[in-house]
């Protein structure tokens, strides 16, 4: 960021330079142009008041020299003197502007080019009392030519503006980027965004989002780990309890295989419960999938329904996978575990006799997985994607649920740019859509 405001900066002084120097070019041009018309008003009028004074072509003489031309005519714009070309030769001058103005005016400058020597030349023709007209003209000096006089000073001035427009950007992107750079370390100040020196009035609402998203991820985390602590206890506290009663010797004999059954059940909940926990954190960390590739979501659907067939078979609820083949760039074990939580799901919560469905439906480019299970309460629907919310927390350990299966449905689906509908009705059943975006 901070090299490319800097080379903004750059360009924006270099640019400057180079409409200042044209800039200033056209003005040194247009002083220097109204300042030779004023000195060719002043040698004409000077060389006029002589040749009247003296009537005489000889006053020409005082003035002659190769810088300054003078040319006498009638009337009728015939030549009568000229110092430089061939007064016969010229022919008559009387359609030429400057004499038309002479003629009308009084007097006239203007600008053109030489029809005899093809030099551009400043013309200076007056009115003389006796109705003759006298011209005097320099040759013209052209922006060009006025530059390269100047080149050397020009050079040396754009080379100078040139490294103060580099120093001047270096300094002025530390100055705009310092208060921005001092803002990770002053974030947790709740009055930052509200004092001018230390943050832009353009960035304020933009800190105070991030402050706002700060305070909520670290709400989130520490009911997060609360969570946590609170899930880990409860199967902790049990399986501590059933080892003290069998190493003190204080269970039966016919006891302990129920006490060690119930150990294992306990650590087998401990170990889904860890491994959903990193299953979330990996996902918090990763935005997008890390490997895409080109997946079949009819083939993961029914690799799901046959590796939770026996869980079904065991609450006596019947499990089919339907739909036609439908491909997706993602991440196969995620989109895997994603159908596999949603399915696991509906079977935990059916009753007996029940059944899920999955369904996947590539005209739509989506899957949905629904049962006639128990269904959520219509006031639960909006929470049961957050992690360790339960509807019947009950119902949930005595099935073996941690809690988190849905939250990681849900992150699945967002890092896929996948969409989640959910419709329920309570005893009626659930039916859970995710549809994924064209690619």
């Amino acid at each position: 960021m901070s090299e490319k405001i800097t080379v903004n900066l750059f360009y924006m002084g270099l640019l400057a330079t180079i409409v200042s120097v044209f800039f200033s070019g056209m003005a040194m041009y247009q002083v220097y142009q109204k300042q030779v018309k004023s000195d060719l008003q002043v040698e004409g009028n000077m060389v006029a008041a002589v040749y009247q004074e003296t009537d005489s072509a000889a006053a020409f003489d005082l003035f002659d020299s190769e810088q300054i031309r003078i040319t006498l005519m009638d009337g009728e714009g015939t030549v009568l003197y000229e110092n430089q070309a061939d007064a016969v030769q010229m022919g008559s001058q009387l359609d030429r502007e400057e004499v038309q103005l002479a003629l009308t005016q009084g007097s006239g400058v203007t600008i053109r080019r030489s029809e005899s020597f093809g030099t551009p030349d400043y013309y200076y023709a007056i009115l003389l009392d006796n109705g003759q007209i006298l011209r005097v003209s320099v040759s013209a000096t052209s922006l060009t030519q006025i530059l390269g006089q100047y080149y050397l000073l020009l050079m040396v001035l754009v080379v100078v503006l040139i490294a103060l427009a580099v120093v001047f950007a270096l300094l002025l992107t530390r100055r705009l980027l310092k208060p921005i750079i001092k803002l990770p370390a002053e974030m947790d100040d709740p009055n930052l965004a509200d004092d001018p020196k230390r943050v832009y009035p353009e960035l304020a609402p933009f800190v105070r989002e991030i402050q706002s998203q700060r305070r909520e991820r670290e709400s989130m985390r520490q009911e997060f780990t609360a969570n946590v602590t609170h899930e880990l206890k409860t199967p902790l506290t049990s399986i501590s309890g059933y080892a003290e009663m069998i190493s003190t010797g204080m269970a039966k004999p016919d006891d302990v295989p129920r006490f060690a059954e119930k150990i294992r059940i306990e650590s087998e909940r401990m170990q889904s419960l860890v491994s959903d926990i990193i299953e979330l954190s990996e996902l918090d960390q990763n935005e997008a999938p890390e490997n895409p590739e080109e997946v079949d979501l009819l083939d993961v659907a029914k690799e799901c329904a046959d590796q939770l067939s026996a869980s079904a078979e065991r609450r006596s609820v019947e499990l089919w996978a339907s739909g036609e083949a439908f491909v997706v760039l993602g991440e196969e074990k995620k989109l895997w575990e994603m159908i596999y939580n949603l399915v696991d799901n509906a079977i935990r919560y059916n009753r007996k006799g029940g059944w899920v469905e999955i369904q996947v439906n590539a005209g739509e480019r989506s899957v949905t997985v629904r049962d006639n299970g128990i269904g959520i309460p219509e006031e639960h629907q909006g929470r049961v994607f957050e992690r360790f919310y339960r509807v019947d927390k009950s119902h949930s350990r005595a099935t073996g649920g941690t809690g988190l299966g849905l939250s990681i449905v849900k992150h699945i689906a967002e890092q896929h740019q996948a969409r989640i509908t959910l419709k329920s009705t309570l005893n009626v059943g659930t039916e859970i859509t995710v549809t994924f975006p064209e690619q």
